[in-house]
């Protein structure tokens, strides 16, 4: 009889430590005392294609001059030092299949990076690295920044908007310059340092929040929606990681805040700060 109820029980054992060793992501287990915590770290980018996404953009001299080509290149070698085990990037998921396509392309040397920091330092640090895949993880969000614009035309709130967004063409400016006369490598560790980051945060806080009246919270709405969709991405990234990573994250400086943030109060990450291997 004894025999019989330990065969079960050793058979259950067996099962566990398997499926164990299988399941090796991080988000089909929680331990609140992990000592082993998954490192990561954020690389704040100016987007380098000049895009134009944002409300007031950087825009950057041609990437694919040799001179910004070998800084570039640098960039690289000294984030490797870093060893990521996995690359994420600032492209939604629903975009894998054609990132997928590119790095394989990439890979067999039938196609050249074109100017995006996702295949500019993304994809060059993968393959000096043998990885095989990078990682989408960006979120789109109802940025209704248009409707804001209408309502602080009605309430005669539009002032705060044009006084916040001169601070921060000036800003701009000064980093246009910044760029001009310095490397890539350089302007890339001057907008990774914790004030940078604290103080662009502190801009959609502090802006938008005022925007509304009464029972109208629409600036404070606006921030909601920038929230929620770095926690989206901070869920990408938590769904993805496995047991031992390190991951490097390329992504718009201005979402690097708030990442931090939530990397830094989970069980799981371990946040290091990306500008050591920028030095």
């Amino acid at each position: 009889m004894k025999k019989t109820l330990l065969y079960p029980i050793l058979l259950f054992f067996v099962c566990s430590i398997s499926l164990k060793a299988q399941n090796t992501k991080i988000q089909n287990q929680i331990d609140i005392y992990k000592k082993n915590k998954v490192k990561v770290t954020v690389l704040g980018v100016a987007h380098f294609d000049n895009p134009g996404q944002d409300v007031m953009n950087l825009k950057f001299d041609d990437v694919l001059a040799e001179k910004r080509q070998k800084e570039i290149q640098l960039v690289a070698e000294k984030l490797k030092e870093f060893q990521p085990t996995k690359i994420m990037v600032e492209v939604p998921p629903s975009y894998q299949n054609q990132i997928d396509q590119k790095y394989q392309a990439y890979l067999a040397n039938n196609t050249t990076l074109n100017r995006n920091e996702v295949q500019q330092i993304g994809f060059r640090l993968a393959k000096m690295l043998n990885h095989q895949k990078l990682y989408c993880i960006d979120m789109n969000n109802d940025w209704f920044f248009d409707s804001l614009m209408v309502y602080a035309e009605s309430k005669q709130q539009t002032q705060l908007i044009m006084t916040g967004f001169a601070e921060v063409q000036k800003s701009i400016q000064e980093d246009q310059a910044f760029l001009q006369a310095h490397t890539i490598g350089e302007y890339l560790l001057k907008i990774n340092q914790q004030e940078i980051y604290e103080k662009s945060n502190a801009f959609y806080l502090s802006l938008f929040s005022r925007i509304g009246e009464g029972e109208n919270y629409i600036g404070t709405e606006l921030n909601v929606e920038w929230y929620r969709r770095n926690m989206k991405i901070f869920t990408n990234v938590l769904r993805l990681a496995e047991e031992n990573d390190r991951i490097l994250i390329i992504f718009g400086q201005g979402h690097v805040r708030l990442l931090q943030l939530f990397f830094q109060d989970t069980f799981d990450f371990e946040y290091i700060n990306v500008d050591q291997y920028l030095k």
